[in-house]
């Protein structure tokens, strides 16, 4: 498993790697993943708002929708060092139940008018240290925001590293540090990931504290993986109350459950379709780069149906294999 969002899983060998073998990027099954189409959907869920400034609110978001569209450039496939760049495009939009949505309720109606972007661009290397080592290094900027307005309250700057060993055959682990500047709010944290091929058609992976993955190889050309993660976003706002002229900062966080079936159309086309449980964790509007416990605002979202489904392209297997 690499941290890197070039490579996929999109063919597993149908014999178990050589423990020589598995320090080839190919022979573990990840092809990169040349362009990626994705509809996520969180489907009909009660939001309530608690502020002593705003008021108390709800409303029913009737839908929760996110596209994602992500354009990968391999630099450079072969030897010891391989490099990428990412392009990503994430655009946000909510529709909530206008017959029961307050006028005064100012943040819920800017949601409901607004669309949301999440734009940028990474760069990842990764370097084999060794037939059993490889350091891995991620770096990019996001723009997050409801304007294309670049600034310190709407800009992601990150960066991580992660050190793997395979350990065995079947066994790899490794250890990373996360760094970001997100809207205006440091964060640093360390990841754990690991690796087990518990048998020919089954698979774990753990990237920690982000997800949790046991991957099951129906056949060649389909697989099914339960998926426990963390996920979330965070998005400036420019002008969310009316009349000022004040920015804010959303931001939220969820714990999903789900199930993903992924399965080959043709060579180079994959589909995949997600689905499951959706919880909300944290929910808040805040000054710029304040943190929750400053919350302005503090919402809360019920549980709600996840639904994602995808479309992405690989190099077909033969150009891959002489590359």
């Amino acid at each position: 498993m690499f941290i890197c969002p070039l490579l996929c899983r999109a063919q597993q060998r149908k014999n178990t790697p050589t423990f020589k073998q598995l320090s080839n990027l190919k022979s573990t099954g990840y092809r990169p993943k040349i362009a990626e189409f994705t509809l996520e959907s969180l489907v009909d869920y009660k939001t309530t708002s608690t502020s002593e400034t705003n008021g108390n609110h709800s409303t029913s978001v009737e839908s929760d929708r996110l596209m994602k569209l992500k354009l990968a450039v391999p630099l450079k496939l072969k030897g010891k060092t391989k490099m990428g760049l990412q392009f990503k495009y994430y655009k946000q939009q909510f529709e909530l139940d206008d017959e029961n949505l307050a006028t005064d309720a100012d943040l819920f109606n800017y949601l409901n008018a607004e669309t949301f972007v999440n734009t940028g661009l990474r760069y990842i290397l990764k370097r084999d240290l060794s037939p059993t080592q490889c350091l891995t290094i991620v770096a990019g900027a996001e723009l997050r925001s409801d304007h294309t307005r670049w600034s310190n309250n709407s800009a992601l700057y990150f960066a991580n590293g992660s050190y793997i060993k395979k350990l065995s055959a079947r066994k790899s682990m490794g250890f990373g540090l996360h760094l970001a500047q997100s809207l205006g709010v440091f964060s640093i944290y360390p990841l754990f990931i690991y690796e087990n091929k518990l048998s020919d058609r089954w698979t774990m992976d753990l990237l920690l504290p982000k997800s949790a993955t046991f991957r099951y190889r129906v056949n060649d050309k389909t697989f099914i993986s339960g998926v426990a993660s963390l996920r979330g976003w965070r998005y400036n706002l420019t002008n969310s109350i009316p009349g000022t002229d004040q920015e804010f900062t959303l931001r939220r966080s969820d714990a999903q459950f789900t199930i993903l079936y992924e399965r080959e159309i043709h060579d180079w086309l994959w589909f995949g379709f997600e689905t499951g449980y959706n919880r909300n964790l944290n929910y808040v509007l805040t000054n710029p780069g304040d943190r929750s416990r400053d919350a302005l605002t503090r919402l809360s979202a019920k549980d709600a149906t996840f639904l994602k489904f995808s479309l992405f392209i690989v190099p077909p297997k033969k150009l891959w294999n002489k590359m």
